[in-house]
C-alpha cells in the first residue's frame, strides 16, 4: 500500500538503535527521525492512515480503497490538519490559538515620520 506525502513530515531513521542510544546517552549522534519532504512515496501497510489524517494522498488503488474517503472528506481532513497545525483544533476561541493577524493596507503607520 503506497501513499504520497503532501506535507513535510518526519519519519523513523532505520539506522537509529534505541539500545545504543540508551547506553551511550548524549554521545550517540544518530538522529531518531529523518525529514520526509513533500512528494515522498511511502510503501507501508498503514499508509492509508496518513491519507485519513490529511497528510498524504493515495499513490495506488489499494491505499485509496483502504482509506475509503470521498474527495470532499479528503479535503475536510486536510483542512482539519491545517487547523490542528496552527493550534486551532477545537473551534472554541477560549482554547484555540489566535488566528494570524492580517495586515490592512489602509491602516496608517503610527511610527511613520512623514
Amino acid at each position: 500500500m503506497k501513499c504520497r506525502l503532501i506535507r513535510d513530515m518526519e519519519g523513523p531513521n532505520p539506522e537509529y538503535d534505541f539500545a545504543k542510544a540508551q547506553k551511550l546517552g548524549r554521545r550517540y549522534d544518530v538522529p531518531p527521525n529523518l525529514p520526509l519532504p513533500i512528494g515522498t512515496v511511502l510503501d507501508e501497510p498503514d499508509a492509508f492512515r496518513l491519507v485519513r489524517m490529511g497528510c498524504a494522498e493515495p499513490a495506488d488503488e489499494e491505499c485509496a480503497k483502504a482509506a475509503g474517503m470521498s474527495p470532499e472528506a479528503f479535503e475536510a481532513a486536510k483542512l482539519a490538519y491545517d487547523k490542528m497545525e496552527k493550534g486551532m483544533a477545537t473551534g472554541n476561541p477560549q482554547f484555540d490559538a489566535d488566528p494570524p493577524a492580517e495586515e490592512d493596507e489602509d491602516e496608517e503607520d503610527i511610527f511613520d515620520d512623514e
